[in-house]
């Protein structure tokens, strides 16, 4: 649906600037919307767990480093944030991010949820949007020479608005439940 420079020339229709054709082009739009885009792509996405860029598996195991870190697990490579590592139980196992893409856990994990790096096709719209008044907010001071901050004051407004809209979108998973409740009445 969207592709990194639709959405960025999106942020700069709202400036009034030219769009681009390619990060490459050469314009002073893509000189710094190349470097911005992906930090500003991957805050947003660390900042709440979207629906669509939420995983889970089974975490991998690494070979412990010693015998007093047994429980020592592979961060997978899409990962942008660890939301949480469970037990067999569902119970939340305790652990720390460290250096080398691993997690040091106090305890036998069965299941990893993380936010992933989400390809920009796979994101809805108010994700796409959300991102674009970012953009246009860190831009608007390079590309036009004016403050940019009634910009981000309008772009927390849509992260509220586009939490809400996620929020709203149920996973099948977590409906199981509530509905084995229901049948049961």
């Amino acid at each position: 649906m969207f592709t990194a420079v639709d959405i960025f020339n999106a942020a700069l229709a709202g400036l009034a600037v030219d769009p681009i054709s390619s990060w490459d082009d050469g314009s002073a739009a893509a000189k710094i919307g190349r470097p911005l885009y992906p930090i500003e792509r991957d805050r947003l996405l660390s900042l709440y767990p979207w629906s669509f860029a939420s995983d889970f598996a089974a975490p991998q195991r690494l070979a412990p480093a010693g015998p007093d870190d047994p429980f020592l697990y592979a961060v997978p490579p899409d990962a942008l944030r660890i939301v949480t590592l469970l037990d067999e139980r569902g119970d939340a196992v305790y652990y720390r991010r460290e250096i080398g893409n691993r997690l040091r856990a106090m305890g036998e994990a069965a299941s990893l949820v993380w936010i992933s790096r989400t390809d920009e096709q796979l994101w809805p719209g108010f994700f796409a949007e959300l991102l674009a008044a970012f953009l246009e907010a860190r831009c608007c001071k390079a590309l036009t020479g004016q403050d940019g901050g009634g910009l981000f004051n309008l772009a927390q407004t849509k992260f509220i608005t586009a939490k809400g809209a996620d929020a709203q979108q149920s996973s099948p998973r977590v409906l199981a439940p509530a509905l084995g409740l229901l049948e049961g009445r």
